[in-house]
């Protein structure tokens, strides 16, 4: 059969005029050159959706949060937060997980319609050493990203979390779960891996919560980024963020544009020397 076709092919072409043979041939091979450029295209752009979804850079900057009240009036004109949460860390009273750049995080949402969530987190050089492996877990929110608080060095991170149903996160601060029930089995295997010996789960507890509220502006007056505004109340205390998120190629331009629209509107930097998931961690390390 094979015999066959090959004779009817030489047949074919034998019995086509030289000028109609060429066109053939020069049709085809302009085909094959289109496909070709249409796959590089279409494999450049999988490439780059998977980069961005997989790192990004959430550029930051922190002003001071006596002044927070101000500062909402005339970015968000006294609007309520359509988004509102209590925060918990947990870890040990000596804050050993802290210490090794490790962060245990949950979110109970009061206002809006994200549901609760858990979340472990590392950051600093140890999380340039974990596998992409851990960003395609069932069920769960795996991300590689970089924190930059603007004129500050970016600070890489990675992360996974999961939901939690309503009440879970109160029955582990009323002392009706342990901790270690807020964190599923894969949470679980990553800290094992990664924290080894620092974590003691019996040994943690719920820090907290912090009182945050969230506004999310798209593009306001006088900027062409969409904008994220997060306030945190401990106990008293006010912490003011400004961030936005954009590919690692673009964070210190973004950094800049960000520096340059907040001091234009007469924003002034904290001079605070602890971010404010550090005072976070601190501050109820040595509440009672």
């Amino acid at each position: 059969m094979h015999t066959n076709i090959g004779v009817t092919l030489q047949t074919t072409f034998a019995t086509l005029p030289f000028r109609k043979f060429a066109e053939l041939l020069s049709s085809m091979r302009s085909f094959i050159i289109r496909c070709f450029f249409v796959l590089v295209f279409l494999t450049s752009q999988c490439f780059a959706k998977t980069g961005s979804d997989k790192e990004q850079v959430e550029v930051k900057f922190e002003a001071q949060g006596n002044t927070s009240d101000q500062v909402l009036m005339q970015l968000t004109s006294g609007k309520e937060a359509k988004e509102k949460r209590d925060i918990y860390f947990y870890d040990t009273p000596q804050l050993a997980l802290a210490q090794h750049q490790i962060i245990l995080r949950s979110r109970k949402t009061t206002i809006g319609d994200d549901p609760d969530d858990s979340t472990v987190k590392l950051r600093g050089d140890i999380a340039n050493n974990v596998s992409d492996d851990w960003l395609h877990l069932e069920g769960a929110e795996s991300k590689r990203e970089f924190d930059m608080v603007v004129d500050k060095p970016k600070v890489p991170s990675i992360s996974i979390t999961v939901a939690q149903h309503s009440g879970e996160i109160d029955d582990v601060k009323n002392g009706k779960r342990s901790v270690k029930k807020l964190f599923s089995g894969d949470q679980e295997r990553f800290l094992g891996k990664y924290a080894g010996g620092t974590l003691e789960w019996e040994n943690l507890r719920p820090m907290g919560p912090v009182k945050a509220e969230i506004w999310k502006l798209r593009q306001p007056n006088g900027l062409d980024l969409n904008l994220t505004i997060e306030r945190w109340n401990v106990d008293g205390k006010l912490f003011l963020e400004m961030s936005t998120r954009t590919d690692p190629k673009e964070a210190d331009r973004v950094a800049a544009q960000l520096k340059d629209f907040v001091k234009s509107k007469g924003i002034k930097e904290s001079d605070d020397p602890e971010t404010k998931t550090e005072f976070v961690l601190s501050h109820f390390a040595q509440t009672p």
